[in-house]
């Protein structure tokens, strides 16, 4: 048994809409474009606020918009925020926050542990853990830094004023 025209009909306009197909009823597709045309369009100049182009046949990754993050903050003297009680100098707190990096990359404890024994932020008391955050929530350095790492990974050194960050993203 056949099936009826009519009933094929609204399948294949289903069918010609999701595959993209700008024709309407009884129209013949357009035509591909030229080679020539496709070059040039490939050769157009990128806009610089477009991520690198997906593998072919990849779809592009969905913008990060919200990242789990836990810190480790080491503050001196004059730094912004800064407790009344601390009095160390710069200096001092960046060897403190190289320190810290440092047994974390040679796993002489957990992010956690060391965030307790080194952070000045009151996030200390659980393990640095600081919340989830969108982009425009953190200061440009911090952000650039929180939304390049993938789950699990710690940040470089971020010095900002308010003192010397090491970032963790735990989301």
């Amino acid at each position: 048994m056949r099936p009826s025209i009519r009933l094929l009909a609204p399948a294949l306009a289903l069918a010609a809409s999701l595959g993209g197909c700008q024709c309407g009823p009884g129209a013949a597709p357009s035509p591909a474009p030229p080679e020539s045309a496709s070059a040039a369009a490939a050769s157009a100049a990128p806009d610089p606020s477009a991520s690198a182009p997906p593998a072919a046949g990849a779809e592009a990754p969905p913008a990060l918009r919200i990242v789990g993050l836990a810190q480790i903050l080491v503050v001196y003297k004059g730094a912004e925020l800064a407790p009344p009680g601390v009095t160390r100098a710069k200096a001092d707190a960046q060897r403190r926050a190289e320190e810290a990096l440092a047994r974390l990359r040679d796993d002489k404890g957990t992010f956690e542990e060391l965030a307790k024994q080194y952070s000045d932020d009151p996030t200390k008391v659980i393990g640095g853990a600081m919340g989830n955050y969108e982009r425009s929530a953190l200061p440009g350095e911090l952000a650039d830094a929180a939304f390049a790492l993938e789950v699990g990974q710690t940040s470089a050194i971020i010095e900002t004023a308010r003192g010397f960050h090491i970032l963790r993203r735990i989301r």
